[in-house]
This record gives C-alpha cells, structure tokens and sequence, in this order.
C-alpha cells in the first residue's frame, strides 16, 4: 500500500513540473508571419543561431504565449559589450 502511495505522490509531483521545451522551430512557426517577425535566415545566420527562443524569452513557457513579454536582458550574456556601449557615444545620445 505505502508503495502504491508514493508512486501516485510521486506522479503528482513530477507532472507538475513543465519538462516540456519550446523549440525554435515552434516559435517560427508563428513569428515568421506574426508580429514582431523574425527571418529564419537571418536568425540561423547569426551568433544566435544554436539558442532556443525561450534561451533570453525566459517567461515563454506556453504557446500561445502572453504578449506582454518581459524585456530581454542581453547584458546577462552580453557584458561586456554592454559595457562598452554604456561607454560609447551612442549612449551619451540616447541618456541626453
């Protein structure tokens, strides 16, 4: 009996969790022809190219989606390229 317990509260537990992964090909599949667009020549010719979406959409976690989307956070990967540009000219411009 204990047995059969733990294996429906183990059940219970593990299908609560989202081990589900949305591919980019997924993500395509409505953003090639919805708004905000998204070439897939351009994305697979990019440095991004081996990223899923949901690498930097970290709140994507259904599809269809929310629209309201947090803002991605390039700086998490990109530092110090984000350094350099808060550096830059380009964002002296942008602050004035």
């Amino acid at each position: 009996m204990n047995r059969k317990v733990f294996i429906v509260f183990l059940f219970l537990i593990l299908s609560s969790f989202n081990i589900y992964a949305i591919t980019k090909t997924e993500c395509l599949g409505c953003h090639e022809y919805m708004e905000p667009k998204v070439d897939s020549g351009i994305l697979n010719d990019s440095v991004h190219k081996d990223l899923e979406c949901t690498y930097c959409h970290t709140d994507v976690t259904n599809i269809p989606h929310n629209s309201d989307l947090m803002e991605v956070k390039c700086v998490n990967c990109h530092g110090e390229e984000a350094k350099v540009l808060s550096q830059s000219v380009h964002a002296k411009v942008e602050n004035d």
